[in-house]
């Protein structure tokens, strides 16, 4: 293990440098997190938290960019696996796991074990609560989420990832003007900040407010250019009636899905737009089967037309998630 006086000062410029690409959550950033997280270990081979970064942007390459979900659970579990090696006390590398655990194997207890972990390790570790609360929302469990989300506001207010989370928890309990308001301090620190472009695009969406939804989804698509933004653009369509628009996308997601990973939950985001109720479950199935961010399903007001349906409860049975996901406030 580095201690934290013996660190290469290069291999920590540029893990902050990784840091800073790995906060923006675009595909372009996330892929440029990865060189300089693999440049720091390479200056550096025993920087524990290079490790637990890289492992964090594998994690997200499977959900904004390419990259498949097999591909990046093994890539995020080898890093993970040698920052835990290098320093079993690392809040980060534990909170890394605990989203490994989370959103690849689905692993729930183990899982929320980590997550603790790392908040015990590091009481004031903002990832540490922010990323608590986006599993406790998948869980179902909004109401424990939030504090956790305020509480990372608490500790770091300038973080742009925590404003978009606070804005996201806001989301998923329908309060949609904090949601806004929250998405706007995110803009106030950066107004290019994607993630909260497309919270106050969904929370427009839940006021009705279609022109403002389409107009922050767009911006999403222009900034991120990954083919989650298009889906959820694709939605947003939906919802404002203009279907057309909506299945455009959709086709030409569904074509490209045929040269190159394309995450089988997108298509099935805009079939339940489109309230296209049979082919939203075989997407969601498909979705399942591959595995995917449990949290879009659950908690996720756009699901609120298909939560009636068995087919629903059916689908969170078979993730574990049965017992109390289907709720919502």
């Amino acid at each position: 293990m580095t201690s934290a006086g013996q660190v290469n000062p290069e291999a920590h410029e540029a893990y902050l440098k990784g840091r800073f690409h790995l906060s923006k959550r675009t595909d372009n950033d996330l892929k440029t997190a990865v060189q300089y997280f693999e440049e720091a270990i390479r200056r550096d081979p025993n920087y524990a938290p290079a490790y637990s970064d890289l492992a964090h942007s594998y994690q997200l390459m499977s959900q904004y960019s390419s990259l498949s979900f097999p591909e990046a659970y093994a890539k995020a579990n080898a890093a993970v696996s040698k920052a835990l090696s290098l320093d079993p006390s690392l809040a980060d590398a534990h909170t890394a796991h605990a989203l490994i655990l989370d959103l690849f194997a689905k692993d729930w207890i183990n899982a929320e074990h980590e997550y603790r972990r790392a908040i015990e390790l590091d009481p004031n570790n903002s990832t540490a609560h922010e990323t608590y609360s986006m599993y406790l929302a998948a869980q179902g469990r909004l109401s424990d989420a939030m504090p956790e989300a305020k509480r990372a506001y608490e500790l770091d207010p300038l973080s742009l990832r925590v404003n978009s989370v606070l804005c996201w928890q806001f989301y998923f309990s329908r309060q949609y003007d904090p949601a806004i308001a929250a998405a706007r301090k995110a803009f106030e620190l950066d107004p290019n900040y994607m993630p909260a472009h497309w919270c106050a695009g969904m929370a427009y969406n839940g006021k009705q407010d279609f022109p403002s939804a389409i107009r922050e989804l767009q911006t999403t698509v222009q900034l991120a250019g990954n083919t989650e933004s298009q889906a959820w653009l694709a939605y947003v369509y939906a919802s404002a009636g203009e279907r057309a628009k909506a299945i455009e996308i959709l086709q030409r997601l569904e074509q490209l899905s045929n040269q190159r990973y394309v995450s089988p939950y997108q298509i099935a985001v805009i079939y339940t737009g489109l309230a296209d109720k049979e082919r939203a479950f075989e997407w969601w199935n498909k979705a399942q089967k591959a595995g995917f961010d449990f949290v879009y399903l659950t908690a996720w007001p756009t699901n609120d037309n298909i939560r009636s349906d068995p087919r629903f409860r059916e689908l969170l049975e078979r993730a574990g998630l049965g017992r109390s996901s289907a709720s919502h406030p």
